[in-house]
């Protein structure tokens, strides 16, 4: 009942209510993927030419940040580790985002291990080579 109770205050102020939300739609995302309605897993080109970086793809079309440059952007969410929470958001042009075969939980443990917890296909490929 606090819980609620809270929630319900903080939904009642306007700029609370969008960063509570925001913030609830993030762990979601991060604490439970497969709880998550949206984000898949994918790479930009980031932050320089032929280096890359693992995302979530959190919305394919952002019009209102697009019009103002002109382009189709998508955002694209960059965790941090240790601590996912504390990621931020990139504006890719739609062309250049790059699906990844792999869930949102798999690719968080690699993001969050630092590179070390691949998906288990990945470890079985590397112990036969």
């Amino acid at each position: 009942r606090v819980v609620q109770a809270t929630e319900a205050a903080f939904l009642r102020i306007p700029l609370v209510r969008k960063l509570y939300w925001a913030s609830r739609q993030l762990a979601r995302l991060v604490l439970r993927p497969e709880a998550s309605p949206q984000g898949h897993m994918v790479l930009v080109e980031f932050p320089q030419p032929g280096s890359y970086v693992l995302g979530v793809l959190t919305a394919e079309r952002v019009e209102k940040v697009g019009a103002a440059l002109g382009q189709d952007l998508s955002a694209v969410y960059l965790p941090t580790a240790p601590n996912p929470l504390s990621g931020w958001v990139l504006f890719v042009p739609k062309e250049r985002v790059r699906p990844v075969p792999m869930s949102v939980e798999e690719g968080m443990g690699l993001i969050l291990s630092g590179g070390f917890a691949l998906p288990e296909e990945a470890k079985g490929a590397d112990s036969q080579g």
